[in-house]
């Protein structure tokens, strides 16, 4: 019987112990379907409170709950009561949730170039995002590819993201005729 009790016991701390606790927790506005969870005791129930900042979209009543997060940046306490199959009530289980804004993206203006023009280096503010388009390799761009619309996206260190465009002008250089001689 110990052996068993000890399996059983193991299990369940792995279960549990290998989920991420996220309290307290740190999301983007406008973020969509973030799940949050408690570990589900068969028969329960579970009251879900949130103090603004975002909707339960689903999951009400269940140890999962889906919240879309608005626009309004701050501080929220989500809660959760747990009542068993027996009606009897647990204690509330609190989490404090920031709402951060994402990064403020830019990328330093380039150009216009004509056609041929050297290799540019690109620069995206803050640092290590990623640059992507036509002619863009790592930090650079190439104006032999014609005008382009230049990519940056960043993830910001609390999982946000942003990305902004810019265009990039490349001149066709002149074709001029051959030398005459009247």
């Amino acid at each position: 019987m110990k052996k068993i009790l000890l399996l059983l016991f193991t299990l369940i701390s792995s279960i549990v112990f290998s989920q991420t606790q996220v309290c307290p927790d740190v999301v983007c506005i406008n973020t969509q379907n973030e799940d949050y969870f408690v570990i589900n005791t068969p028969g329960s129930t579970y009251n879900w409170t949130l103090s603004g900042g975002g909707v339960i979209a689903s999951g009400q009543g269940t140890a999962l709950i889906l919240i879309n997060w608005g626009s309004v940046v701050g501080s929220y306490t989500l809660q959760v009561i747990e009542t068993n199959s027996n009606g009897c009530v647990g204690l509330p289980v609190t989490c404090l949730i920031n709402v951060v804004t994402g990064p403020n993206i830019t990328i330093n203006a380039v150009g216009p170039f004509c056609s041929g023009d050297p290799i540019v280096n690109l620069v995206g503010n803050p640092s290590g995002g990623v640059f992507s388009g036509t002619g863009v390799v790592g930090n650079t761009f190439n104006p032999s590819f014609g005008s382009q619309t230049v990519t940056y996206t960043y993830n910001d260190p609390n999982g946000c993201s942003g990305v902004t465009n810019i265009n990039i002008v490349v001149n066709a250089i002149p074709n001029t005729s051959p030398i005459y001689r009247e």
